[in-house]
């Protein structure tokens, strides 16, 4: 009874406890999910103007390595590298669907790979060099991709245009793989061979810090510690190239805004 609030106007604050490490954006269905680096994982609903908390769960008991929100912004999976478990989250009703205990270690790199369609949710998983891919509600793997890597992998991207998922590892190098037949994707592609793209320019310049697709996945944008590339994602020829470093050092009181399909553009 003594912790009961005893004065006239109080406040509870839902914020983290600690340094919140993933922001993901729901965008189709108006939520913002924030994760913590103790494990927890918090549901806002955005509103005309700022956010109201909605659900807190304790989804790991350290550090969450990885999550991803499905295409359509209706499913969310976290995965715990501490627990060796993946937790699937219904956004849309903000609930725990699925614990899923994995046989290895997550890495750092969660996604879904859902086909145009399909009604049905897969979800790849890194560990190591390899790539396991499950179904929603089943703990035995549809696939497990042991020769698309040779280091371990650092981020993937998905393309639900294309239907494939672009990988790298730890030395730069860049994959692409179809998400179906976990093949590479010779008809989707204007190439053969990845030594026949400009990929290769990235892992001249590794590590990546980020990969993602850019508007109807037209181009895929690549950022390190020193560049950020804009591939055109069928040919893997480059369109446009940043210099981070020097566009820093001489940016001055100039604007940086970033444009809608490929790229950054600087504002006299």
């Amino acid at each position: 009874m003594k912790n009961l609030p005893n004065a006239e106007k109080y406040e509870r604050s839902y914020m983290h406890k600690d340094v919140v490490e993933h922001i993901l954006i729901a965008q189709k269905n108006q939520f913002v999910i924030t994760i913590s680096t103790d494990g927890f994982v918090k549901f806002w609903k955005k509103n005309q103007v700022g956010i109201t908390f909605v659900k807190s769960f304790k989804a790991a008991t350290g550090r969450i390595c990885a999550a991803a929100l499905s295409h359509d912004h209706c499913r969310l999976i976290t995965a715990s590298a501490q627990d060796q478990m993946l937790k699937i989250f219904d956004v849309v009703n903000f609930d725990l669907m699925h614990l899923h205990k994995t046989p290895f270690t997550p890495g750092p790199c969660v996604l879904f790979i859902n086909q145009k369609g399909s009604f049905s949710y897969n979800y790849a998983v890194s560990h190591g060099s390899q790539i396991t891919v499950f179904k929603e509600g089943q703990d035995s793997p549809l696939h497990v991709a042991k020769d698309i890597h040779y280091e371990d992998i650092t981020h993937m991207a998905y393309s639900y245009v294309h239907n494939f998922v672009v990988s790298l590892d730890a030395s730069g190098m860049i994959e692409i793989w179809d998400s179906q037949s976990f093949a590479f994707p010779q008809k989707a592609l204007q190439f053969e061979l990845i030594s026949d793209t400009q990929f290769l320019e990235v892992a001249e310049e590794a590590p990546v810090v980020g990969v993602t697709f850019g508007r109807k996945d037209s181009v895929l944008v690549v950022w390190g510690g020193k560049s950020i590339w804009f591939f055109d994602v069928l040919s893997g020829k480059v369109v446009k190239k940043r210099d981070v470093v020097l566009e820093l050092e001489g940016l001055g009181e100039k604007d940086i805004k970033v444009e809608s399909e490929i790229g950054l553009k600087q504002k006299q």
